[in-house]
């Protein structure tokens, strides 16, 4: 804004036909963001079903939790609470390859282990694929380190999704599916905040309330049904 002033008034300076315009008349544009890419609840479970591991389970930890997916690769044995039913979000995968903090404090919390979950997750962790790893690392790469998410998309995920004719989307898509599918299915918005761990209830709002609209003329619908039909 600063540097856009200054511009304008060194046209004036030297010349030039530019109308005079004060500080305070500045704005910026407002930021439009595009559609959020997500991916069907079937699509999902077409790539779990084809994926070898590790992918499968990391799909399935996607699935499940809604978790983003630096958050899922930077995972430790301790933070899988299976007593309490419990996943301790502790850490995320930074871009230098090392366990740095989640996104902001409240994405550090803990998430629900769904049966389902835990029973595949054990099952991983008994079988031939987990690597046992100075970091107690869930998944971890030959090098004893934290999956690049950018490397697991690019040969893992998207050759997966172009085998089964899906639109190409990254990990981030499950994680919006998940939420698309808790308002779908009836769940409170706050409840959906507390899952994806927002800080606000209106950053949940601003991302999926198109999602809302769509869950409530369903709701309508079968009000309407029950009461006139």
């Amino acid at each position: 804004m600063a540097t856009l002033n200054s511009v304008l008034k060194h046209a004036q300076i030297w010349g030039w036909n530019v109308p005079r315009v004060s500080f305070a008349e500045l704005s910026m544009p407002k930021v439009v963001k595009g559609p959020v890419k997500t991916i069907t609840a079937s699509d999902i479970r077409r790539l779990i079903a084809a994926a070898d591991e590790p992918l499968k389970t990391i799909l399935c930890v996607l699935a499940a939790t809604g978790m983003r997916i630096n958050e899922v690769l930077a995972l430790r044995v301790e933070d899988l609470d299976f007593d309490r039913k419990l996943i301790h979000v502790q850490h995320s995968v930074s871009p230098d390859g090392t366990l740095g903090t989640p996104k902001s404090e409240a994405s550090k919390a803990d998430v629900p282990l769904p049966d389902a979950l835990a029973k595949l997750l054990r099952t991983f962790l008994e079988g031939e694929v987990y690597r046992e790893n100075p970091l107690s690392l869930v998944f971890c790469n030959r090098n004893n380190r934290p999956y690049s998410d950018n490397r697991l998309r690019e040969y893992r995920l998207s050759p997966l999704l172009e085998s089964l004719k899906i639109r190409r989307v990254g990990f981030h898509a499950i994680r919006h599916a998940v939420a698309s599918e808790l308002i779908e299915s009836g769940a409170p918005i706050t409840v959906v905040r507390d899952q994806l761990r927002h800080s606000d209830v209106r950053i949940t709002l601003g991302i999926y309330g198109h999602v809302i609209g769509n869950s409530q003329r369903n709701a309508v619908n079968r009000l309407a049904k029950r009461l006139i039909a």
